[in-house]
């Protein structure tokens, strides 16, 4: 029995060992074949083997989903190397899961299955792997390039074949070593499975063309399915272009208190930018597009240990203080609000650029990761420096405002004024003493400008209206703005641990070129007030909402931490949020009583069943929670109802002559409560 169990022991691992090998190169998940390894070792060890019960292959199922879980997130796979399919597959979660889960099945008793398990698993990755681009991107963990640009198929094919031969070989393991006939058929089989393959191979290379064309025509159907059928968790995500002509979103409204970030600073981080505008025109603002757009050159983070790479924004040394951002659901597109004098970030991304006026996106943003805005110092009104002079574009006004932008540039006297320093001051009071901010914007009558609407008849609107009038008021004294939208972050947590930005904190601001000084600056015309934080109710459920926000931020940042492989950090949060949970509930003003009055009585039954076993010697508790111990594995091998509690002359009564004992159980079993018997109701 013990040579069997060795050899299905080794078969498991023959078929492991080259799809291990080729799924590790083609994924660059170095870590997926150790831990496989190391838990084979775990279940070869076991002399005996673990027992096949309910409790067991539970066990077993969660530590591989553990072990899946942290894996993904401290080595996260780049989702391109498989391609398109890879989003629906998952290869990086399936597949180490199937390893994990095939290796620990190694270590129980009743190893019929083990070989199996293992083939399915080898087979998983290697068609999750089977059509890798050889121009995928290049290995960052294992430097084995050329095995996937330059000699990809014959290293598939040998780590394909050793597996297929292993599976074979193992297939005769549960009755024996082949032999004779079996020896026959086996190099039949493989004979026939290798001469399957290449002729499929050769079929798909004559065919290549038309075989690429249909995949392409499915995967195009899968994609508008795709997005046909994707719900709309969010529609209110931030951002998108600004059209002033419509009324405000109630979507929005109704979400304001949803968080949309969480930042980790030393201070308010202030206005966060998410989209620039430069272009104006029928009630909308348009961005310059992708024509001055940067994509930023990565460099090494300075914490060695971590996943993420330092991209610089600007040429400017990397020293100053630094921003952690958490996004939460409402952030969900590609880009980073960062604060305007941003200089640097630190992200788990394929690709960071940045726009020709600052605002930055990423490409394959690991967002559970979050990211990390280095800047010279905290500024909570940064406006971004580039371009410096502006070109025209940033002047611009369509002809049909400009009567209506004269008449009130006269009205506040802008053209009087000595510097542009008096320009804006005058430009902002009179938009904050004349003007009141509300939700309620109407729209613009049609075929009527909505900034024009704003500053002539209806003079109550939402931010993004004072921004655009600011922005195309001062641009008719030939100053250059650009209208910037993004979140305030001035919210502080009680617990003084981070800061909050809600999708009520949405905002639109403008940025100006003052002439005279030579530097953009952040003009705000919504009246004061508008974005701060709402005061947090001093109710239970504030208090409530407030502990629930704490727990979800020390989640958040639990993950960034194991995806970014702080390990120790992680570490640390995970005692955080345990212990937050912890006071959570014991400080609610409902569950908190509970807990007391049911850890109290559970104190109190622990007590009364301590001292009742007190009275008995050592020798005899010893007995006693041996027998009961016994009492309890009869029950699971169902040899005793749930719930029995038979006396030991009851229990040697009622098993004397049960069959589906072994004799030598029985034999022990009647010394054991023959012992008991004695021991227990002696003088």
């Amino acid at each position: 029995m013990e040579q069997h169990s060795r050899w299905m022991v080794f078969a498991s691992a023959a078929i492991l060992l080259p799809a291990l090998l080729f799924f590790a190169v083609a994924a660059d998940l170095p870590h997926v074949p150790v831990l496989t390894l190391l838990l084979l070792a775990l279940a070869g060890v076991s002399r005996n083997g673990w027992r096949v019960t309910d409790r067991t292959v539970t066990y077993s199922i969660i530590v591989a989903l553990i072990l899946t879980a942290f894996g993904n997130y401290l080595v996260p796979i780049r989702m391109e190397r498989f391609g398109f399919m890879a989003y629906f597959l998952r290869p990086g979660i399936v597949v180490p899961f199937l390893f994990y889960a095939a290796a620990l099945s190694v270590g129980f008793r009743r190893k019929g299955h083990c070989v199996g398990i293992a083939a399915a698993a080898a087979l998983m990755a290697f068609l999750v792997g089977g059509d890798l681009r050889r121009n995928g991107p290049e290995a960052d963990r294992l430097a084995l390039d050329l095995l996937l640009t330059h000699h990809f198929r014959l290293f598939y094919g040998i780590t394909f074949g050793c597996s297929a031969v292993a599976a074979l070989l193992a297939s005769r393991a549960g009755r024996g070593r082949p032999r004779g006939k079996h020896l026959f058929f086996l190099a039949v089989s493989l004979v026939l499975t290798a001469g399957i393959f290449f002729g499929f191979l050769l079929l798909y290379r004559q065919y290549e063309q038309s075989i690429r064309s249909w995949e392409n025509a499915l995967l195009r159907m899968g994609i508008r399915q795709l997005y046909r059928n994707r719900p709309t968790r969010h529609p209110h995500q931030l951002g998108g272009t600004p059209e002033l002509y419509r009324p405000f979103p109630p979507e929005q409204r109704k979400a304001a208190a949803e968080v949309a970030l969480r930042a980790i600073a030393p201070g308010p981080p202030g206005y966060l930018r998410l989209n620039v505008f430069s272009r104006y025109g029928r009630g909308t603002w348009h961005d310059s597009g992708d024509s001055g757009r940067v994509a930023l050159e990565p460099a090494a983070a300075e914490n060695w240990m971590a996943a993420d790479e330092f991209y610089a924004v600007t040429s400017e040394k990397r020293e100053g203080e630094r921003i952690r951002i958490f996004p939460a659901a409402p952030l969900v597109d590609s880009r980073l609000a960062a604060p305007g004098n941003v200089t640097g970030v630190e992200v788990i991304a394929n690709q960071v650029s940045r726009g020709a006026d600052g605002q930055l996106g990423s490409e394959g943003m690991i967002r559970d990761g979050g990211y990390t805005l280095l800047v010279p110092r905290i500024v909570p009104r940064a406006a971004w420096q580039e371009p410096a002079p502006p070109g025209e574009e940033y002047r611009e006004i369509p002809r049909r405002l400009r009567r209506v932008l004269r008449a009130v540039s006269q009205e506040i006297g802008l053209a009087d004024a000595k510097s542009d320093a008096e320009r804006f001051e005058r430009a902002v009071s009179f938009f904050r003493k004349n003007f009141r901010y509300s939700l309620e914007w109407p729209g613009s009558p049609y075929r009527t400008d909505p900034v024009a609407y704003f500053l002539r008849s209806h003079r109550e609107g939402h931010c993004e209206l004072f921004a655009g009038a600011l922005a195309l008021l001062l641009r008719e004294c030939g100053i250059p703005t650009r209208y910037v939208s993004g979140l305030v972050c001035f919210e502080e947590h009680p617990s003084k641990r981070y800061y909050i930005a809600r999708i009520g904190n949405a905002h639109a601001w403008t940025e100006a070129y003052d002439r005279d000084r030579g530097v953009w600056v952040l003009l705000d015309a919504t009246p004061a007030g508008t974005v701060d934080p709402p005061p947090p109710p001093d109710d239970w459920f504030g208090s409530l909402a407030r502990n629930a926000d704490l727990f979800a931020f020390s989640w958040s940042k639990l993950l960034a931490d194991l995806r970014c492989g702080r390990i120790a950090a992680a570490i640390v949060d995970a005692a955080e949020a345990f212990g937050g949970g912890v006071v959570f509930l014991f400080l609610h003003p409902v569950i908190g009583p509970v807990l007391v009055l049911l850890i109290a009585v559970l104190l109190y039954r622990w007590h009364k069943r301590r001292r009742r076993n007190t009275r008995l010697a050592p020798e005899r508790r010893r007995l006693q929670a041996e027998f009961l111990r016994r009492c309890r594995t009869l029950q699971k091998r169902g040899l005793l109802s749930p719930g029995a509690e038979p006396t030991a002359q009851e229990l040697l009564q009622q098993l004397e002559h049960d069959t589906r004992l072994a004799p030598e159980e029985r034999v022990e079993l009647r010394r054991f409560l023959r012992n008991y018997l004695i021991a227990r109701y002696r003088p």
